[in-house]
């Protein structure tokens, strides 16, 4: 009777090491996502941030006024009317996890045109689908994108003598997942670096956000993404820079 007892007790308290296990093992998973949840609101801050540069604001608030000095209202205008729909545009992506390609595409024009009005056109830039993409229908994460579109503006071409050139082009990886491929002819990655090391600013803070924010989304829908830098024409005087990123796509 007490060997039945003794081997009772030891069921019993195998069974409750065996449930405050699974309990503190759930509770270490409920914090981990926790922290998972507390990093992205971080990520998605820093983005936000990173898109209200007061660097761009500055400028964009400098070319206004160098058109009303310039007795050009009509620019100004123009100008005004774009920098302010910009402004709604990334502080409607802000709330959104997942935004409409077309939607997406549509912002990054608005930036690129602001730029070439404030550059007086010194870059055009095209934007290329593989057959068969539909951006009305795709969704992706929202504001991966323009960070390494301002790259390519700020640290790739604005030395340039010449006339610049942003590509982007998107292809379909598989089912689930995007392929951005974002080039320009600009001064390259080494040039740039120390053009950016000279001035005292730290180079692709707003890419090296969004790197992070992009894994921690592909962690979460289980999906591979990456982003890679190369020299987009090795071996030329201004060699460029080419930037391939794979994101994962929503339902």
């Amino acid at each position: 009777m007490t060997l039945i007892l003794a081997g009772t007790i030891g069921a019993t308290i195998q069974v409750l090491l065996i449930i405050l296990l699974i309990i503190i093992w759930r509770k270490y998973l409920q914090l981990k996502r926790r922290e998972s949840q507390n990093q992205m609101i971080v990520l998605e801050q820093k983005a936000l941030q990173s898109m209200m540069n007061p660097h761009f604001i500055f400028n964009a608030l400098s070319s206004i006024q160098s058109y009303l000095l310039r007795n050009k209202p009509g620019e100004a205008g123009l100008y005004l009317s774009q920098f302010a729909r910009l402004i709604r545009q990334n502080l409607s992506a802000i709330n959104s996890a997942m935004i409409n390609l077309e939607k997406e595409i549509d912002r990054l024009k608005n930036y690129m045109d602001l730029e070439r009005l404030r550059m007086e056109d010194k870059f055009e830039y095209t934007i290329e689908f593989e057959e068969g993409i539909e951006e009305e229908e795709l969704m992706i994460p929202s504001m991966i994108i323009q960070p390494f579109v301002e790259n390519a503006v700020w640290h790739g071409i604005s030395t340039l003598e010449e006339k610049g050139l942003i590509r982007i082009s998107f292809a379909m990886r598989h089912p689930k997942a995007l392929k951005i491929t974002i080039e320009d002819n600009g001064i390259g990655i080494k040039q740039s670096s120390m053009f950016v090391s000279k001035s005292g600013t730290h180079l692709m803070t707003g890419s090296e956000m969004t790197r992070k924010r992009l894994e921690n989304i592909g962690k979460k829908m289980n999906i591979v993404t990456s982003v890679e830098f190369s020299e987009a024409f090795p071996g030329n005087p201004n060699p460029g820079t080419r930037v391939v990123i794979v994101v994962p796509v929503g339902d």
